[in-house]
């Protein structure tokens, strides 16, 4: 068994990689005059941003999500995403954090997304851009706490201590963090959260697992 400072070690390394090669991507930075997609460069213009060019993409930019485009952005001078969606109940989640996460717990605040702006634009047909902070994925030795059916989705911390014995502690911390929201009222339902190994990255700067994708809470 590996032991949690050999994990971590493990951890800093992949991400100092990742953010090694997006150092390169910097240098090929793309302006809202030279991209095609209007959407994207209607978006990018508003925000004075540019994009940052991907080879794991086909699209040069883009990345596809359940219900948008999620493009990778330098955004006052800092990398973010840039989420684009035709879809108002989706992006309405994400505007609904943006309004409240200064009154949510720090400790919370470290399992979910930092939102930037939020942006609609009432051309036709009307889409919506949303702009958070940027997440690497998960390493494949957390991935697979959940790729397992039977990952806990009750409120029982219990249930996640049997399973998975909490060998990475930033997994009971997101348990936590999501369980906290749903006990005091801000967080409608158990089962809105998305528990899988696409839907949780990590933070670069701090290594904690956020569940990144956040269209379907509904918050009170």
């Amino acid at each position: 068994m590996i032991d949690m400072l050999m994990k971590h070690r493990l951890l800093r390394e992949y991400i100092e990689l990742l953010l090694s090669e997006s150092a390169e991507e910097d240098s090929q930075l793309v302006s809202p005059e030279e991209i095609e997609n209007s959407q994207l460069a209607n978006v990018l213009q508003k925000i004075n941003g540019k994009a940052i060019p991907s080879s794991k993409s086909d699209k040069g930019f883009v990345g596809k999500g359940m219900a948008g485009q999620v493009y990778d952005i330098l955004y006052k001078g800092h990398r973010a995403a840039l989420k684009i969606t035709k879809y108002q109940d989706d992006f309405a989640q994400y505007k609904k954090l943006y309004e409240i996460q200064s009154k949510i717990p720090n400790f919370v605040r470290r399992s979910l997304p930092h939102i930037y702006s939020v942006i609609e634009f009432n051309d036709h047909p009307k889409y919506y851009a949303t702009i958070m902070e940027f997440l690497i994925p998960l390493p494949n030795s957390i991935a697979q706490a959940f790729d397992k059916d039977d990952f806990p989705y009750s409120g029982e911390l219990e249930t996640l201590s049997d399973e998975y014995s909490l060998e990475d502690p930033r997994l009971e911390h997101l348990y936590m963090s999501m369980r906290w929201l749903v006990q005091h009222g801000i967080l409608e339902s158990w089962e809105d959260i998305a528990f899988n190994n696409n839907n949780a990255m990590i933070r670069p700067s701090t290594g904690d697992i956020v569940i990144a994708d956040i269209g379907l809470f509904e918050w009170h």
